[in-house]
């Protein structure tokens, strides 16, 4: 289930949790014996941020409520806006999370790409993310991997047919 692969992506620990129900995170976030990635980057001094839609998946580990938000939550926009090298909104950090709109706080458009979502909406969110860095001063040095929990990775039980011999067409 979600939070429970969420919590191995970001702990290697789902504190024992099987099922998104069993439990909501503490308001100042679990706390994992040997950290998370985020307090890694920390202790290595690499910048980080955790762009979301409506809601980090770092929110499970950090501050994200009405009186304290870890600072390095961000806006998808200010991810788009430092992708694209628009001025006065500072670079993108070494290490960059973006998030999709998980439908939650009342967002009735998400953009993951869980059923029954239109998992068109989750790849155009996608596509949104990659043009932004791919037309953006980053490109040449960044990478991007594209992670799903148990809410994507969709895929086909059939081989896919071979590809052709370049130039046979």
């Amino acid at each position: 289930p979600t939070f429970p692969n969420r919590a191995y992506f970001a702990a290697a620990t789902s504190f024992g949790h099987l099922t998104t129900a069993d439990e909501i995170p503490p308001l100042e976030g679990y706390k994992p014996i040997h950290g998370t990635i985020f307090d890694l980057l920390d202790r290595n001094d690499v910048s980080w941020a955790d762009y979301y839609t409506d809601i980090p998946q770092g929110a499970s580990f950090r501050p994200f409520g009405t009186t304290v938000i870890d600072p390095h939550f961000l806006p998808l926009p200010v991810f788009l806006a430092q992708a694209s090298g628009v001025l006065g909104v500072g670079d993108l950090p070494s290490v960059s999370f973006v998030d999709p709109g998980f439908g939650l706080l009342g967002n009735a458009s998400s953009s993951d790409e869980h059923p029954p979502t239109d998992i068109q909406r989750g790849q155009a969110f996608v596509s949104t993310v990659v043009n932004a860095v791919r037309n953006g001063p980053f490109w040449s040095d960044s990478v991007i991997f594209i992670a799903n929990d148990e809410h994507g990775g969709f895929y086909d039980h059939v081989p896919p047919p071979s590809a052709v011999a370049p130039d046979s067409i």
